[in-house]
């Protein structure tokens, strides 16, 4: 799946760059990419944007990113390491079974 995915991305044209890590993973499957986000997100400083809205009856402990104008509601809980990406939204999950 990820190969015919980049392969598809190579006959339409799409730009790519690659960079050197000194870190190598191979992709085969889409659960594969966990472990290299996992060995990225590892090594990053964690930090808050000034500009997200954090409640202050939100958990946010570990090895955290959060990029600008995030919100994080009241009662939500965010453990890393994780990263949450500009203009996301994070809120409390709630079981809906009977």
């Amino acid at each position: 799946m990820y190969e015919c995915a980049l392969d598809l991305m190579v006959a339409e044209g799409t730009r790519s760059r690659s960079c050197r890590t000194g870190f190598w993973k191979a992709i085969k499957y889409p659960w594969h990419i966990f472990g290299v986000v996992r060995h990225f997100l590892d090594r990053c400083q964690p930090s808050i944007s000034p500009s997200a809205q954090i409640s202050p009856k939100a958990v946010v402990e570990g090895r955290v990113i959060i990029e600008d104008d995030v919100r994080v509601l009241e009662n939500a809980v965010i453990r890393g390491p994780a990263y949450i990406g500009a203009k996301s939204i994070m809120g409390m999950v709630l079981d809906t079974r009977l």
